[in-house]
């Protein structure tokens, strides 16, 4: 057994794989969030007090909606004072939905709280994935009576970290509908509105948008910021405008509006509002940096000696990513004054800075991967004791049925016999069908390396070659693609979408590792809802890419067609390189990916009972491959 405190966040995982369940009861839950809205304008203590009786009262009556609720609002109140209690009570909440008793509204209310919690406690990466796990149910229209601000708040929070961690697409989709509620609502919040539309625009310009596509977005907000005349708001939309003028390369109205934003940071640190030095230097490096360009040097210098009075100030209160965008300016300039040498040097400190954030980051992504090690143990140690239990409840079964037989004599001997050889085969399916499953996840664990050592093999190149803008957008892809992964590796069934969007990513790395030797096309009609076996695709398309057209040039080409119907997906590879006689003299090499894919392929056709396979044909010219996956349908 293990003896650790297993995190929320894990909870969290444990919880979203249970079963759906039965509905609370809904006039319960209803006097449930009267109570709360009663007690919104109370202090903490007050809240704190009242929940903690309604949990007494809720366990000595048995009533699991009422102790799951009263424990996530005692969680809400203490958060800020005492996190680690907050943390216990999301906890329990979650150990206590039970299949019998957990529901979507409860779920997402759980998820959002924990969320919560992982932000006090400074753990980002897991309130992440909380805020993201409760704005899954939102978008899967899964709890539809949720209060529409609740879901708002849910989506923002989950769209703010996923543009922070390079998800700009799911951020996107997250922010349209937080905003599709806030116009339905009859009356929407203003305030909510603009922190929606503000997300939007920072995830689309970091996701690469045209500046054409910016702009309704950005007047949008300006809209929004002079109607209401809120100086945060004002402060916001000018910052918005001074990227928007920066990515259309008009850097005089640019700095206009960048000049703005200072005085307002100005201002703000006067007033020693917490926030004001982060903003103000990140304001005054975004100045250098423009002014450097326009070839004002004389400003320049004025506002980077600004810029150095803040971070001798308010060094420890600036982050490692914004005190790189000061260093990002202060070579610019020195650039622009010819000044090699302290450009050289100020360059070689930003890069050590970046390589520090970097590590920083890789530290962290172990200790989540260390978590989800010790996650996946409990979650073996939870099924190795359901199944003791299951065993010893068969036995007492058994001798039941034995007594019954010694009553009743020899005629339900009969009956006996046939219902033991029904246990025993109903045993030895389910035995059968776990041995399968195991098989299964060995098998996509040996995929995992042989991707990573192809990859970090092109990123030593670069980086040999002292490629450092295509080494970090390699790592920016890769980071994106190993993401999907660790994602899609832990299900069965993975949504063909998500599937699909991993194979972009492993193309536009491949397509960077060979030197744009080739082209590719995904045809794939709207599957929104079919769930395919994960990582099954990639392998032969990685067979297509190195043995078919690598050396081709941008002649290669790769076309992968999806077509989808109620039990399968067929899938086309096809290429136009040498095919199977042109590589036939060459010395072969077992394909590991694909022989792994090969053997998933036939032990899904063995589960689901339908011809899943693989078939691979010479033509003229090239290869074409054709794949048959099981489909699923829903979540």
């Amino acid at each position: 057994m293990i003896s650790r405190r297993l995190p929320v966040w894990g909870i969290c995982i444990l919880a979203a794989c249970k079963p759906p369940a039965t509905p609370p009861d809904v006039t319960a839950f209803d006097r449930l969030e009267k109570t709360a809205d009663s007690l919104q304008t109370a202090s903490p203590q007050i809240r704190e007090h009242c929940w903690r009786q309604t949990l007494q009262t809720a366990t000595a009556g048995h009533d699991t909606t009422a102790i799951v609720y009263a424990r996530y609002q005692l969680a809400k109140a203490v958060a800020r004072t005492v996190p680690d209690s907050a943390e216990y009570h999301i906890g329990e909440a979650l150990r206590q939905l039970g299949p019998g008793e957990a529901n979507d509204m409860l779920r997402f209310m759980l998820y959002n709280g924990a969320g919560i919690v992982a932000e006090q406690q400074r753990k980002y990466h897991q309130a992440a994935w909380c805020y993201n796990a409760s704005a899954a149910i939102i978008l899967n229209g899964q709890a539809p009576g949720t209060r529409p601000l609740a879901k708002v708040i849910c989506l923002l929070n989950a769209g703010q970290y996923n543009t922070k961690q390079g998800q700009h697409p799911r951020a996107i989709r997250q922010m349209r509908e937080a905003l599709a509620i806030l116009h339905e609502m009859p009356e929407p919040s203003t305030r909510h509105i603009f922190r929606a539309q503000s997300q939007l625009f920072a995830a689309m310009a970091e996701d690469g948008t045209p500046v054409d596509s910016l702009r309704p977005v950005l007047q949008n907000i300006r809209n929004i910021a002079q109607q209401t005349g809120d100086t945060l708001q004002l402060r916001f939309s000018e910052d918005h405008a001074g990227l928007f003028h920066t990515l259309a390369f008009q850097f005089d109205s640019a700095i206009v509006h960048y000049g703005r934003v200072r005085n307002f940071d100005e201002a703000a640190l006067a007033a020693h509002q917490p926030s004001a030095p982060r903003n103000l230097y990140t304001t005054l490096a975004n100045l250098v940096s423009l002014e450097s360009r326009a070839g004002r040097l004389s400003v320049a210098r004025q506002l980077t000696q600004r810029m150095n009075e803040i971070e001798r100030s308010f060094r420890e209160m600036l982050a490692d990513d914004e005190r790189a965008i000061g260093l990002k300016a202060l070579s610019d300039l020195q650039f622009a004054e010819k000044d090699v040498r302290a450009a050289q040097a100020t360059t070689t400190e930003l890069h050590q800075l970046k390589d520090q954030i970097s590590r920083n980051a890789g530290v962290q992504s172990a200790a989540e991967l260390d978590a989800l090690y010790e996650l996946q143990a409990k979650d073996r140690t939870i099924r190795q004791m359901d199944l003791q239990a299951a065993e010893t409840g068969e036995a007492l079964a058994m001798q039941r049925l034995l007594l019954l037989v010694a009553v009743l004599g020899g005629v339900l001997a009969v009956s006996w016999l046939v219902m033991a050889y029904y246990f025993q085969r109903q045993k030895r399916m389910r035995e059968e069908q776990a041995g399968v499953l195991l098989q299964q996840q060995l098998l996509r664990a040996q995929m995992e390396p042989h991707f990573i050592f192809n990859t970090l093999g092109a990123l030593q190149r670069f980086i040999r070659f002292n490629e450092q803008e295509p080494a970090i957008r390699y790592l920016g892809h890769f980071s994106r693609l190993l993401r999907s992964n660790l994602e899609l590796s832990r299900q069965s069934y993975a949504p063909l979408t998500e599937e699909i969007e991993a194979l972009e990513n492993y193309l536009a790395l491949q397509q960077m590792r060979f030197e744009q030797a080739f082209r590719y096309e995904i045809v794939c009609p709207d599957a929104e809802g079919a769930f395919v076996p994960p990582m099954l695709i990639q392998p032969f398309v990685e067979n297509s890419i190195l043995h078919g057209i690598r050396l081709m040039g941008e002649q290669g080409m790769v076309r992968i067609t999806v077509e989808v119907n109620e039990k399968c997906a067929v899938v086309w590879i096809e290429d136009n390189g040498a095919g199977m006689k042109g590589t036939a003299g060459e010395k072969e090499h077992p394909s590991l990916s694909g022989t792994i894919a090969r053997e998933r392929l036939a032990m899904l056709a063995r589960e689901e009972g339908i011809a899943a396979g693989v078939e691979i044909r010479d033509r003229d010219p090239g290869t074409i491959v054709r794949l048959v996956l099981p489909v699923r349908n829903g979540s």
